[in-house]
């Protein structure tokens, strides 16, 4: 198994589906896909996930037109992602731990500061970029919790997730390729899915939060 990291580049997810169980050595596998991701990487054995993705993915390949098919756990853009990730955020009762590349959204950033004013406590860790500078500002004014990377530091934040009050009955985290803009959720062909393990939503809550600490808080 060939996974090279300099022609590859790295990715914020990797879906590794229906080939874990292939692998001679797979924990060998797992080391080598995780050197092209950033720290998360979700295996998929949910044959209706397979399927759907597989269906969409050969569609897309040769030109036609798709409705990616409804599993319940898939996050499709530009079907269902907008409507999934407010879902989420709109549920959050205590925590909203979020990572994302880009903040244009006005859907999303307005449902982040509603959820804020609401008393929920919102962390979000990015990378700086004064191309959102105006919407960090109404996050911050709302009561969001904002740290930043700057553009050169060694770690850049790409990782697109959202994480919903981990450790309660209602825990639910989405991963995936969308950024929070308005291309990426309505126009491009995206796809995240929807966690509610505790173990992974803890671990992806960890990483956010670690993130988070070493981050600078947004001062415009």
């Amino acid at each position: 198994m060939t996974i090279d990291l300099e022609a590859l580049g790295t990715f914020d997810i990797v879906l590794y589906l229906g080939v874990l169980y292939h692998m001679p050595e797979p924990l060998t596998a797992l080391r080598r896909v995780r050197a092209v991701t950033r720290d998360v990487a979700v295996i998929d054995r949910v044959p209706s996930d397979v399927a759907a993705i597989e269906t969409t993915f050969e569609a897309d390949y040769n030109g036609k037109r798709i409705t990616p098919a409804g599993a319940a756990d898939l996050v499709w853009s530009p079907t269902t992602s907008l409507p999934d990730l407010l879902s989420l955020i709109n549920g959050a009762e205590h925590d909203l731990f979020v990572e994302n590349e880009e903040m244009s959204s006005r859907d999303i950033t307005d449902a982040l500061a509603a959820a804020a004013r609401r008393g929920v406590d919102v962390e979000i860790c990015m990378t700086n970029s004064s191309s959102w500078s105006s919407e960090f500002a109404t996050l911050v004014g709302a009561g969001v919790h904002l740290r930043v990377y700057s553009p050169d530091a060694s770690l850049y934040i790409h990782a697109k997730v959202v994480v919903r009050d981990p450790g309660s009955p209602d825990q639910e985290a989405i991963a995936g390729s969308q950024n929070f803009s308005t291309e990426s959720l309505r126009y491009n062909r995206e796809l995240g899915i929807i966690l509610n393990s505790g173990s992974l939503v803890d671990q992806l809550a960890t990483m956010i939060q670690d993130d988070y600490a070493g981050a600078a808080p947004w001062n415009g």
